[in-house]
């Protein structure tokens, strides 16, 4: 297993996601996908969830005070497979 710090963002993002078993109709504000991840990368974390979302892996809700995020349960099978290739054993808890 790589460190955390060799793993791509897009990576850490979706396994955010999916260790909050956020799919479907269970939704996160876009916001909270930053924390706890460092400052340095917030701006590129929108970036990737943008592209997340383009890509149709997550699905976005708008709401009147900002955009929530949940994995996109049609294209489950792909970020399953996605989440292994990075993460190995440790993630078979949570599919």
């Amino acid at each position: 297993m790589a460190k955390e710090s060799e793993i791509p963002l897009k990576a850490q993002i979706i396994f955010k996601l999916v260790r909050r078993r956020q799919w479907g109709g269970k939704h996160s504000a876009i916001d909270d996908l930053k924390k706890g991840f460092p400052p340095n990368t917030h701006n590129e974390i929108q970036v990737i969830a943008e592209e997340l979302i383009s890509e149709n892996l997550v699905l976005v809700k708008k709401a009147f005070y900002c955009a929530h995020v949940s994995l996109n349960p049609k294209k489950s099978k792909e970020i399953k497979e996605f989440i292994t290739k990075h993460y190995g054993e440790i993630a078979k808890p949570y599919l």
